[in-house]
Formats: C-alpha cells, sequence, structure tokens
C-alpha cells in the first residue's frame, strides 16, 4: 500500500502573450491610431488590430485610473476585449510608458480652441468629427452591435464579467487567436504550443518596450511508502519560469530562463516514487525513485520572423533546453502541472527536456508546423 499526504503550495502565476477565458481576450502592443471610439494597435506579432471603446471602458495608467484623453499614439498598452459579431470591445485599457514612434499629426491652427484644450488633441479635424447619427448609423451597422442590444447583452457589464478582477500586477489569461499567435506566446519549454483549452494563467508586466512574464509551481510533499520497496520523505518539488519579449527588427526577440531549487529541496539526489525508473544517483540507476531536476532547466533565446499573414520562421537557441521532441514537457501539461511528482510516464515522453546545446529550426504554416532540432543528449548532472 502507498500512502502519500501532499501539501500543495501552489504558486501558479504561468505565462503567455494572449489569452482568455470564452470570448474574453487580451491583446498586447503598441498604439498607432486613435478614433473618438476606437484604438488601433500593433501587437507583438507586428499585425495591426483595431478594437473599440464603449462608454463602460474602463482606462488604467501605471496602475491608477485615466481616462482616454490620456492615452497617446505610441503608448504601449495592454486591453481586455470581448468580441461582438466581427469586431472587439474594449473593456480594460492598460498603459504607461511611450515607446519611442513617430507622433501623431498635429492638429491644423484653423481648429477650435476645444481641440486646443489640454487633453484634447483629436486625430480629426472638428469638420470631419463623425456627428452623433453618424455614430449612432455606424454601431447599428456593426455586427450584433444594435445599440438595444447592447444595453440588454450578457456580459456586458463590465463588473459582471468573469475574470475581470484584476490586480495592479495584472495577473491574466490570454487566448491566442491563430497557431501563429500561439507560437509566439512561448509560454512552455522549448517551443511547444499548449491548446487554448486549456490556458496558463501569468503574473505580467510591461517595462518600456518590454514585455515581462512569469509564472511557477511550488510543492511541498511529504510521502510516506509502508511497502518493502516504499520509503518515507519530505521535500519539495518546484519549478520557475521567466520572460522577456520585445520587437526586434521585422520579429519578435523572446529570453526565457526556467530553474528550479530542488538540486536543494531533494537530498541525496532522489524522492520516492513506486514503480518510477530512469536516470542514476551516485552512479547507481534510481528504481522506485525520481531524480530533481537540475538547477538550470532551460537558459533559450527564441527568434520569430514573420515572413506573412498566416507564415512564422522561428529560430531556438539554448545551451540548456528543450529540443523538438515529444510533447509539451510535464511541468507545462495541462494532464501533469499540478502534480507534485513526475508522471510514470516521464521517461518516455519527456526524455529529453532537459538537453544541452540545442538549437531548433521551425516553419509554421496556418495551422501546420515542422520543426528541425539538434543537441545533445546525457543524463541531467547529479549535484
Amino acid at each position: 500500500m502507498k500512502r502519500m499526504t501532499t501539501l500543495v503550495v501552489v504558486i501558479v502565476l504561468a505565462a503567455g502573450s494572449l489569452f482568455a477565458h470564452g470570448q474574453e481576450q487580451h491583446l498586447m502592443g503598441t498604439v498607432t491610431a486613435m478614433t473618438n471610439d476606437s484604438i488601433t494597435l500593433k501587437t507583438t506579432d507586428n499585425e495591426s488590430v483595431t478594437v473599440y471603446t464603449m462608454a463602460e471602458t474602463k482606462y488604467e495608467k501605471g496602475g491608477a485610473a485615466a481616462s482616454m484623453n490620456d492615452l497617446k499614439v505610441g503608448e504601449r498598452v495592454v486591453i481586455h476585449s470581448s468580441k461582438m459579431g466581427d469586431k472587439l470591445m474594449a473593456n480594460v485599457v492598460r498603459f504607461g510608458v511611450v515607446a519611442k514612434i513617430p507622433p501623431p499629426v498635429a492638429v491644423p491652427e484653423q481648429a477650435t480652441s476645444h481641440d486646443k484644450m489640454p487633453g484634447m488633441q483629436m486625430g480629426t479635424p472638428p469638420n470631419n468629427q463623425p456627428t452623433e447619427k453618424t455614430k449612432k448609423d455606424d454601431m447599428q451597422n456593426m455586427p450584433g452591435m444594435e445599440h438595444q442590444q447592447m444595453q440588454g447583452m450578457p456580459g456586458m457589464d463590465h463588473k459582471q464579467m468573469p475574470g475581470m478582477q484584476m490586480d495592479q500586477n495584472t495577473s491574466m489569461n490570454m487566448h491566442p487567436e491563430n497557431f501563429v499567435q500561439q507560437i509566439l506566446h512561448h509560454g512552455t519549454s522549448g517551443t511547444s504550443a499548449e491548446p487554448n483549452s486549456a490556458p496558463t494563467p501569468m503574473l505580467m508586466t510591461m517595462k518600456g518596450s518590454w514585455t515581462l512574464m512569469f509564472h511557477a509551481n511550488i510543492f511541498l510533499a511529504d510521502i510516506q511508502q509502508s511497502s518493502a520497496r516504499g520509503a518515507d520523505k519530505f521535500f519539495s518539488t518546484n519549478w520557475f519560469m521567466g520572460m522577456a519579449q520585445r520587437d526586434v527588427g521585422p520579429g519578435v526577440f523572446t529570453g526565457r530562463v526556467m530553474l528550479s531549487l530542488e538540486p536543494a529541496t531533494v537530498t541525496k539526489r532522489r524522492y520516492p516514487l513506486l514503480f518510477q525508473q530512469g536516470e542514476t544517483a551516485f552512479g547507481v540507476p534510481i528504481v522506485d525513485g525520481q531524480h530533481p531536476h537540475d538547477f538550470i532547466m532551460e537558459l533559450a533565446a527564441l527568434y520569430d520572423l514573420k515572413l506573412g499573414e498566416k507564415s512564422l520562421l522561428s529560430f531556438y537557441f539554448a545551451p540548456m533546453g528543450d529540443p523538438a521532441m515529444g510533447p509539451t514537457a510535464y511541468p507545462h501539461r495541462a494532464s501533469a502541472a499540478e502534480n507534485p511528482v513526475g508522471p510514470l510516464g516521464h521517461h518516455q515522453q519527456d526524455s529529453t527536456h532537459i538537453a544541452d546545446d540545442v538549437v531548433t529550426v521551425g516553419l509554421t504554416y496556418g495551422m501546420a508546423r515542422i520543426e528541425a532540432s539538434g543537441f545533445h543528449g546525457r543524463e541531467p548532472d547529479e549535484f
């Protein structure tokens, strides 16, 4: 018999670049144009997206309440939106530091004094401003956006929308809209991609032109096994992943590091796990036990070059990393990410998830991706 008591102290602050629940979506990028009722931004995968604002839209600058008048072309933003028909409607707009891109076109001198009021610069001269009737007609012509239908539409009350309560650190889920965006997300080790049905939460912030993300798992486990093959042990399994992304030239650069304190929190280079086998400790094969992860599980640089709307050329370089073999490693698999110990199939499914000198090249087109990796495979370090 095996009795296992596990105290789980799980910090699941996991990572990604565009995740959500249901129809709620997040967009990250730089504002390139604005009107009275829309914001156009260039996303991290170099796509131009227009999001429409509403009376209920909330604005936050550096964690404090703000207004659309505080938002300028060039700002880095995170927009929490809902898809209504064919349009994206903004629920929350968060922004802070201005990126270095050309300023908006100046307002002509003949503009009225209204346009010269501080914080009231408009991107369109008064004669071209849409009238109330025009805006109403435009709203009614948007699929699924009749004004009367919006008033009673479920989920349009910001306070009632699930997942909308976020703290100043912007802990959120995001939802890629296509496979190219999913690859650019890079929320798992190596070059793997997880399905939208299993989004990973994350802690995210922006510093200048950098988007920073962090997620982790920490488990405290007390295993007591009464059989002759079993053993007792109190230990911790854990991992921490930090990631930074920014636009570089025509593509997106991603730097990522994944660390584990298991060399210190798992003593004697193993923890008991009945029926598990593989790897070595002190030069002896491990049976009925699991080797701890290395301190450096991954240290990688990635560059994704967008060749077209549906195509992406990706490069992955890692002195310690995860080559393009097998499924997503178990710390990131939805079926095993919350397990406090490694699954019994770990050494078959994830045999190379920590390897040396990894180089991977991948080509994505539509829903298809082909990859090739070169690496040195060996047993993890014994320390």
